[in-house]
């Protein structure tokens, strides 16, 4: 009880601390994107700030190899590189801070799916653009977290084959996809601003 109370004590007093300091951020700014352990891609973002807004790019990463057990051995590797650039405008000035704006986004995907008797291999290629919306708070007036949803409108293309003991080699065209999702957690990103 003793150790709640004064973990509840000392974030209070921050709390005091850090609201009496100026939250006017650095130019730059570089996050670590934590929503990889959420089930998206991780990697980082920029922030060039400007007055009122701020130019963005990220680099985000997703990678698995999973080993499924059937009758038949199988193995699924997966691997996507997204990039993005774009720019975000500020609704509050403050340590709470709302914005809005969108992404031009690229992404690739390479999979491998294989079993002791076939195997699948593809790609695609992914072009869409991205509203966002977020919001984030300032820990430190260097320090800061956000939080951002996302709508997504993309393009995607892509090619694969198979190669399998009966049948030989196989080529497939991935449909080209117009599609529209909704990305509850874009970005969960914890930053440094200098």
């Amino acid at each position: 009880m003793k150790i709640s109370f004064l973990a509840v004590f000392i974030f209070a007093l921050s709390l005091n601390i850090a609201s009496a300091q100026d939250f006017s951020e650095g130019k730059h700014e570089i996050g670590f994107n934590f929503s990889g352990f959420f089930g998206q891609q991780a990697g980082g973002m920029y922030r060039l700030h400007q007055e009122k807004g701020a130019f963005r790019a990220s680099l985000n990463f997703q990678g698995e190899l999973l080993n499924r057990e059937s009758h038949a051995k199988s193995r699924t590797r997966e691997f996507n590189v997204k990039t993005s650039l774009g720019y975000q405008r500020f609704i509050s000035e403050n340590r709470w801070r709302f914005y809005y704006g969108a992404d031009i986004v690229l992404d690739t995907r390479r999979f491998f799916q294989g079993s002791e008797s076939s195997s699948w291999v593809g790609w695609t290629l992914t072009a869409g653009i991205k509203p966002i919306v977020g919001l984030t708070y300032h820990l430190h007036p260097k320090v800061s977290i956000s939080f951002e949803t996302a709508l997504y409108a993309a393009y995607q293309y892509g090619e694969s084959y198979s190669d399998s003991e009966r049948n030989g080699r196989d080529y497939y065209s991935v449909p080209k996809i117009l599609q529209f999702n909704i990305v509850p957690l874009n970005n969960l990103l914890l930053s440094y601003h200098f």
